[in-house]
């Protein structure tokens, strides 16, 4: 199986970049990817970004 949790962590990160988003992994056991952008200026609640491969 092919392993795209690099390409998905760039995808977000990028995501944050261009909206100028703070963004933080995330631990979390059974998932290979989440990522938090808290809220912040220009952003009133919380995204929760998650990638699991099957």
């Amino acid at each position: 199986m092919t392993d795209y949790t690099g390409d998905a962590e760039a995808l977000f990160r990028d995501f944050a970049r261009r909206h100028s988003f703070a963004i933080e992994k995330v631990d979390e056991p059974n998932v290979e990817l989440l990522m938090r952008v808290p809220p912040q200026p220009g952003l009133s609640f919380e995204l929760t970004l998650g990638f699991k491969q099957r």
